[in-house]
């Protein structure tokens, strides 16, 4: 059974986002202990600034409990803080939702492109985890191909933006344009790159870069006519710049109420302008108390980028067609793997069957030669297979016809494979290492 459980900018406020947030090795550990739950064979975590989603594999519906109990008990919640926030999706719709996901199809601003890089990054630290397997692994290189196919397809990322690109957009609208203005970056990553590149586009005539990492800050910076700084400077800049990003991967706030106090009284009552894109946040929210100061959240960017929504909406519908033909894709190969194991079961179980019958015929013969034994033996195998050719070609087909699931259920009801169902539901996990496999791929849902 897949299962998929998550939070997203939609069902939960950024507070309660930030909560869930997770770093790469904070989740590499949460993927360890997931998976050490019987329930949970595969395992994988996506943690963006807009959404927190674990998706597993397991033999049945006991993994989506095992996944809201691992976060009930992780964080300390009540139960009904996860049932008014959060949202489940089993089988086919998990692997829908993901892909929707991966197509920038789900997120706040419609194609944003960056998501389908998160996942990628995502995929790497669940492979090191050690806990995808055949069919997590699978699912989540097919939502990435979907999600390609998509853009290349329909031309849907030729009309979307970033959230960088959101943010800058916003420092636009509050100045009316930034030629003339100083920024100040927090963080030099990824995000932090793509904000430095937008607000160079924009004409900002002082760009000042402030990461962990001051090698990283200083090429980011020198890459778009900027300069770096220590980290440890930052509030001390914070009394001439006009705009704030805050956008580092730090687990708390690196700019609190009392240091933009601090620096307020050496701007003399000049507004300063904060832009917080960072989950968990950069910036203390106590922050927007303060006088002449104005703090945007990653959640006050939703509406603000509105050029070529009409364009990106025609593009999305196309996408969606892309998406539920590659759904049906997936959905072919997993239940085609599923009835393998099945056919072989079958097959053991009908000579098992022939074997015996034979035996019991040998005991009532007396005395024949050892020819004449092999020559029965072969026509009751001769005759098992034959019996086995029609089912075992309609077990097959009925992958293509996405009815595999109904018929295997059916058959294993139908010759009573008791062994079948019990491997079928142990939860076998997979092998460890680094990207380990699950033998047979088998899977319920």
């Amino acid at each position: 059974m897949l299962t998929l459980v998550g939070l997203n900018h939609r069902s939960a406020p950024l507070d309660l986002r930030e909560r869930f947030a997770l770093s790469a090795p904070a989740a590499r550990a949460t993927l360890e202990r997931l998976t050490s739950d019987p329930a949970v064979s595969e395992a994988f975590i996506l943690s963006t600034c807009n959404r927190i989603e674990y998706l597993v594999r397991g033999a049945s519906s006991d993994s989506a409990r095992a996944v809201e109990g691992h976060l009930e008990k992780e964080y300390g919640l009540d139960p009904t803080i996860l049932e008014r926030h959060a949202y489940r999706r089993l089988g086919r719709d998990a692997v829908r939702h993901l892909f929707r996901v991966t197509a920038g199809l789900d997120s706040m601003i419609l194609g944003e492109p960056q998501i389908q890089g998160q996942v990628k990054d995502a995929l790497v630290v669940s492979r090191e985890a050690g806990t995808t397997g055949v069919v997590l692994d699978r699912l989540v290189q097919h939502a990435l191909a979907a999600a390609k196919r998509a853009r290349s397809e329909t031309g849907i990322s030729r009309h979307a933006v970033s959230v960088a690109y959101a943010a800058v957009s916003l420092a636009s609208k509050i100045f009316g344009r930034l030629e003339g203005r100083n920024a100040l970056m927090l963080g030099a990553g990824k995000m932090g790159e793509l904000v430095a590149k937008h607000l160079h586009r924009k004409g900002v005539s002082d760009l000042i870069v402030c990461g962990r990492s001051f090698d990283r800050a200083d090429r980011a910076a020198r890459r778009f006519g900027g300069q770096a700084v220590q980290w440890n400077d930052r509030f001390d800049r914070l009394r001439n710049v006009d705009i704030v990003i805050g956008c580092t991967g730090a687990p708390q706030p690196v700019l609190t109420r009392e240091h933009v106090s601090v620096a307020l009284k050496a701007r003399r009552a000049r507004a300063l302008f904060l832009i917080d894109i960072a989950v968990p946040r950069d910036i203390e929210p106590a922050v927007h108390g303060l006088e002449s100061v104005y703090l945007y959240d990653i959640d006050a960017l939703e509406g603000v980028v509105e050029n070529n929504l009409e364009e990106r909406l025609r593009a999305a519908e196309l996408a969606e067609r892309v998406i539920d033909a590659e759904v049906e894709a997936f959905d072919r190969w997993r239940q085609a793997l599923g009835v393998t194991p099945l056919i072989v079961a079958l097959r053991e179980s009908v000579l098992e069957t022939s074997e015996r019958e034979v035996d019991k015929l040998r005991n009532r013969l007396g005395p024949i030669t050892d020819a004449q034994e092999e020559t029965i033996r072969e026509w009751s195998r001769s005759l098992a297979r034959k019996f086995l050719d029609r089912p075992t070609r309609y077990l097959r087909d009925s992958a293509d016809r996405l009815q595999a699931d109904r018929v295997a259920h059916l058959i294993r009801d139908m010759f009573d494979l008791k062994q079948f169902d019990k491997e079928e539901t142990s939860g076998e996990k997979p092998k460890k290492g680094p990207h380990r496999l699950l033998k047979g791929g088998r899977d319920d849902g």
